[in-house]
């Protein structure tokens, strides 16, 4: 890829994908300097790369103050519990940036598994990528979400079932028209205490 070699598309079976944003940190950016925004962004994703290399979790993008990471893409690698962890533990790490800087911090997370295609775009400064409905259904849990809430597709909470407690909420609609079932991960105790000592 360094050199400006293609590389192929892949399909790939069964990918959980996973979409943290930040929320209301428009309104935040607006009161603080370029400087402060940038070292508190850089804070609080540096902590999120520890994370999922910690769990095994695929980072595949930054997009402002919105994180992207996936699992199930390279061989050998599809550790569903882990980008779990990971989403918990991001709820953590945005707390404790909150308390550390006294700012109103929070964010919303969305989880969905399914099917995903991955390509790199580009020869100059090449980007990895995924895409798919997959993708799409894992943003617009995200966009559905509310603070520190972590929801989920069925796809993923069916997954999940024996590992986490999960709560109904209402269906989401897409933009064609389709409504989803959606879901709350309640982390246990003994999840909340494992990712607090990781984190």
């Amino acid at each position: 890829m360094l050199r400006g070699e293609s590389v192929p598309a892949q399909s790939h079976g069964e990918c959980t994908v996973l979409f943290a944003d930040l929320v209301h940190f428009t309104d935040l950016a607006e009161n603080l300097s370029p400087v402060h925004l940038v070292e508190l962004l850089n804070g609080i994703f540096s902590d999120i790369d520890s994370l999922c290399e910690r769990h095994g979790i695929e980072k595949i993008k930054t997009i402002g103050d919105c994180y992207m990471c996936a699992t199930g893409i390279f061989p050998q690698q599809n550790r569903i519990v882990g980008i779990a962890m990971v989403s918990i533990g991001i709820v953590n790490v945005v707390n404790h940036w909150g308390e550390k800087t006294g700012y109103p911090l929070s964010v919303r997370i969305g989880i969905c598994t399914g099917q995903v295609i991955s390509g790199v775009i580009g020869t100059k400064r090449p980007l990895f990528d995924i895409w798919g409905q997959t993708v799409n259904v894992a943003q617009l849990m995200e966009t559905k979400s509310t603070g520190n809430c972590i929801l989920v597709s069925e796809s993923t909470r069916w997954r999940l079932r024996e590992h986490f407690n999960f709560e109904p909420v209402p269906d989401v609609w897409s933009k064609s028209g389709h409504s989803l079932h959606a879901y709350r991960l309640v982390p246990s105790g003994s999840s909340l205490e494992s990712s607090m000592a990781e984190g």
